[in-house]
C-alpha cells in the first residue's frame, strides 16, 4: 500500500524476452536502490560452494563460508542460497545429496528411493562413474573463465537479442537485426549495452542455462 501511494509515474521498457527483463530489472535495482525492494540489494559474498575428494575417492560438493573454502567455484550472499542452488543442481544432474552436503545418515539416500540418484551411496554406481558425472555437470554450468553468448528473442520480429559473458564476467546484453549473423565472438562487443557484473545476474544466467537447450548458447571459439 505504501508503495502504491508513493508511486508517481510508471514507465515501460520492452526487452524482448524474460531473460533480458530479469537482467534489466537486476541492473535497475542496483542502480536506483529502490526503497521497497528487498531482493538484490545486498553486497559482498559471504558463502561459497566448493569441491573436495573424500577418503573414499568420491568427489564431493559442499558449501561454507568463503574464508574456509580454498577455491570456491561459486559465490553467494547466504548459506541458504548455497543450499538452494545445490539442491537444484543435485536434482538437475541426479547427483547424490549425501555427497552434496544435503543429507546425512547411513544407507541409501532419499533421492535413491525416488530414482533420482544412481546409488553411489550404496555402491550401485561406481565412484569413477559418479565422479565423471559430477565433472560433466560442473562443466555444463558455465563457470568462471568461460566466454559465451546467449541468443534470445528481440523486441520485434525483425530483431534478435543476445547476452555476452566474457571470461566469466557478465558484460551486458544487446540487439541485432534478425538476419545479421556474426561469425566471431568479438563481433558482438560493439552491440553491447554495458551492464554491471554481480552475483545476482549470474544466478539469473545459471537458472536460464539449466533450463534451455545448448543451441541457444555460442561458446567462444578461441577458448
Amino acid at each position: 500500500m505504501r508503495l502504491c501511494f508513493e508511486t508517481a509515474q510508471i514507465e515501460c521498457k520492452p526487452t524482448g524476452s524474460e531473460l533480458l527483463a530479469l537482467l534489466l530489472e537486476s541492473d535497475e535495482i542496483k542502480k536506483h536502490f529502490p526503497k521497497y525492494n528487498r531482493a538484490q540489494k545486498r553486497s559482498g559474498y559471504r558463502y561459497g560452494i566448493g569441491t573436495y575428494m573424500d577418503k573414499n575417492g568420491v568427489l564431493n560438493l559442499n558449501y561454507d563460508r568463503i574464508s574456509t573454502l580454498k577455491t570456491p567455484i561459486l559465490n553467494f550472499y547466504s548459506q541458504a542460497e548455497c543450499r538452494t542452488y545445490l539442491e537444484e543442481f543435485c536434482k538437475d544432474y541426479k547427483l547424490c545429496p549425501k555427497y552434496c552436503k544435503l543429507q546425512n545418515g547411513s544407507g541409501a539416500c532419499f533421492h535413491f528411493h525416488l530414482k533420482s540418484c544412481n546409488g553411489v551411496c550404496i555402491g550401485e554406481e561406481s565412484v569413477e562413474s559418479y565422479n565423471k558425472r559430477v565433472e560433466r555437470a560442473l562443466g555444463k554450468s558455465h563457470e568462471p573463465n568461460t566466454s559465451y553468448v546467449i541468443k534470445d528473442k528481440g523486441r520485434h520480429k525483425k530483431e534478435k537479442s543476445f547476452v555476452l559473458v566474457e571470461n566469466g564476467v557478465y558484460k551486458g546484453f544487446g540487439y541485432l537485426p534478425k538476419k545479421k549473423n556474426l561469425a566471431q565472438f568479438e563481433e558482438y562487443v560493439p552491440y553491447i549495452i554495458p551492464k554491471q557484473d554481480n552475483n545476482d545476474v549470474h544466478k539469473i544466467l545459471r537458472r536460464f542455462l539449466r533450463q534451455k537447450e545448448n543451441k541457444n548458447i555460442i561458446l567462444d571459439p578461441n577458448q
